[in-house]
């Protein structure tokens, strides 16, 4: 593993998070993703935390109450069930603390965002997970044009841009134009 640069690790993680301040805010904060995304392996999550990169997304989106492997298959089946819901609130932690509400498509798209990140910025992960993104994406209702207004948003994240309302990114979906540009006249 390559060293890693402080002042890069910390710009990323002031990047990370501004743009979950972004997607799902939350009074001056943001809530946290209700579970780890669901790789199956203990070996690798441990590999995978190994990259600074990945462990300030992990640190910093995910729910520290659960288990870094993701949820159990039960759970994991009905909390999918539960966010797939477009006009649903779904029960969320906040960063700091506390439990709160906001609408389940901020969850299912912030969970297919930073599985994207992970994917785009490590290519063990990618090799690894691709598969279990691709399937969780499918469970979730991502269509082909939503999934290439995500990658776009990725590509636009990683080249140093911030997300905002004016941001230079045309997407194709209104799904994509709520989430990441926060168009609700797009979709509802």
């Amino acid at each position: 593993m390559e060293t890693v640069n402080e002042v890069k690790l910390t710009k990323f993680e002031m990047i990370v998070r501004e743009t979950c301040k972004w997607l799902y805010p939350y009074e001056s904060h943001f809530v946290e993703l209700p579970f780890y995304l669901p790789v199956l392996d203990s070996s690798k999550i441990k590999k995978y935390l190994e990259n600074a990169y990945i462990k300030k997304i992990y640190t910093i989106c995910f729910n520290k109450r659960n288990s870094e492997l993701g949820p159990e298959v039960q759970y994991l089946r009905s909390k999918i069930e539960e966010i797939k819901k477009v006009q649903t609130l779904c029960r969320v932690s906040g960063y700091y603390s506390g439990e709160y509400t906001i609408p389940c498509y901020k969850i299912r798209g912030g969970l297919i965002f930073w599985a994207l990140v992970l994917v785009a910025i490590d290519e063990e992960f990618y090799k690894n997970e691709v598969n279990m993104i691709a399937d969780l994406a499918y469970m979730l209702d991502f269509n082909e044009d939503m999934m290439a207004d995500w990658i776009q948003a990725v590509k636009y994240l990683l080249d140093g841009n911030m997300f905002n309302e004016n941001m230079n990114i045309d997407f194709k979906t209104a799904e994509a134009k709520l989430f990441f540009k926060h168009e609700r006249k797009s979709f509802f």
